[in-house]
């Protein structure tokens, strides 16, 4: 009675044991989406930066977080205005970015990954933009 006793208790101790690695192997093999976004950097062409002080223009979201994005300018490879740090809400394929503007002003902008390399803009009635500056951004 004592050796079936002792059989049964290592027989559940080995099964709590295998249970519980399986879970922290599940575990491991998650991944969030906004996972996938940081250290990326996404750009689009900007024509009024162009427009006024030529060269090469471009607007950059840089995605540091798992919600936070820096914007910033760049003209001919260098950074010359920092726009800043702003939260982003990921529900894959939507992002909506919660820009403010100079006044602290909230000024969401909302944008749909159509594919693994594009950002593109959304407009209030839910359609895709291309007719405006800034549209669309591109992975880099």
């Amino acid at each position: 009675m004592k050796k079936l006793f002792n059989i049964g208790m290592i027989a559940f101790l080995m099964a709590i044991t295998l249970v519980s690695c399986s879970k922290d192997d599940d575990d491991d093999d998650v991944v969030k989406l906004d996972d996938r976004l940081v250290g990326t950097k996404w750009q689009c062409d900007d024509p009024v930066r162009k427009a006024f002080f030529g060269g090469i223009c471009y607007q950059i979201y840089e995605f540091t977080s798992t919600t936070k994005v820096e914007k910033y300018n760049t003209r001919n490879g260098s950074v010359d205005k920092v726009a800043g740090e702003f939260d982003y809400i990921l529900n894959y394929p939507d992002i909506t970015i919660n820009e403010t503007d100079s006044d602290g002003n909230a000024n969401p902008k909302k944008y749909k990954f159509v594919d693994s390399r594009t950002m593109h803009f959304v407009n209030e009635d839910g359609t895709l933009s291309d007719a405006i500056a800034y549209a669309i951004y591109y992975k880099q």
